[in-house]
């Protein structure tokens, strides 16, 4: 049996493990993907809308990108444990730790490309219906054209490349370290416990306290436009009959349930 070949047995045996994996960063790839896709499309980069909804998009999709470098580091560390007795008894069978790591990176390749090719297939594929569902949430007057730039297919690509390449040498840098007896009892040793940190802590109450923030101007900006409108009715109001009063009482409202929807945009 080959090296190769060695590889290929081991993914096989080992795909109930890694079905949810590749199905998981696929969907982190196609995501990203249709989020390039429309920071980068042509009409977006020409004008076809405030700037500051491009620049949100393209957080957007560095954020996803963030939350799957901790999804696939946390996959790879739960891995280890579970497949330590492998790894430990192929130590013990003669297999050198350079070896296993070689192994360890040449699996990561293989399953990281599938997942790579998947998520670019279905970020293609249901990149229109992305673009309508923008186009809808931010009620732009025209549909946003399909298209799908090379710099979106570039970005994505160097960003998961990125990734992966990184999450498999530190993969294969771990089991390098460990003896043949560390990993044989690998899913018998007892994890450490989370150790409270104040930086991670103080970085929370931080943004609870912006997400309170933002929540509480917005609500201002809102109650000081309906008062502006409320304000207007006295004013329309004056000498009229109470039932004028009371029919023109609706059209203010009226006016205030027509003009809510322009001020949230």
């Amino acid at each position: 049996m080959t090296f190769g070949q060695l590889v290929r047995k081991n993914v096989v045996r080992q795909k109930r493990l890694y079905i949810g994996y590749i199905a998981s960063s696929s969907v982190s790839v196609m995501i990203l993907f249709m989020f390039m896709n429309f920071v980068y499309n042509p009409a977006v980069v020409g004008g076809y809308m405030p700037a500051g909804a491009r620049m949100v998009m393209l957080v957007s999709g560095w954020l996803v990108a963030l939350f799957s470098v901790f999804f696939i580091f946390y996959f790879h560390t739960a891995m280890l444990r579970l497949r330590g007795q492998e790894f430990g008894l192929l130590q013990v069978l003669g297999m050198t730790p350079k070896q296993m790591g070689r192994m360890v990176i040449r699996e990561s390749a293989m399953i990281d490309g599938v997942a790579l090719g998947l998520g670019l297939l279905f970020g293609l594929l249901f990149t229109k219906l992305f673009l309508l569902a923008v186009g809808d949430l931010l009620v732009l007057p025209m549909e946003i054209p399909f298209a799908a730039p090379a710099k979106s297919w570039l970005v994505t690509c160097i960003v998961f490349i990125l990734i992966f390449a990184l999450e498999g040498a530190l993969m294969a840098f771990r089991i390098r370290r460990r003896g043949p007896k560390h990993l044989l009892f690998s899913r018998r040793s007892r994890q450490k416990p989370p150790h409270p940190s104040l930086l991670l802590a103080g970085l929370g109450v931080v943004c609870v306290a912006a997400g309170y923030y933002l929540a509480i101007a917005q609500s201002v900006r809102t109650l000081e436009t309906l008062l502006d409108w409320w304000s207007l009715s006295p004013w329309w109001s004056s000498g009229r009959t109470s039932s004028t009063r009371r029919s023109w009482y609706g059209y203010s409202c009226v006016c205030v349930g027509a003009y809510a929807p322009a001020s949230r945009c």
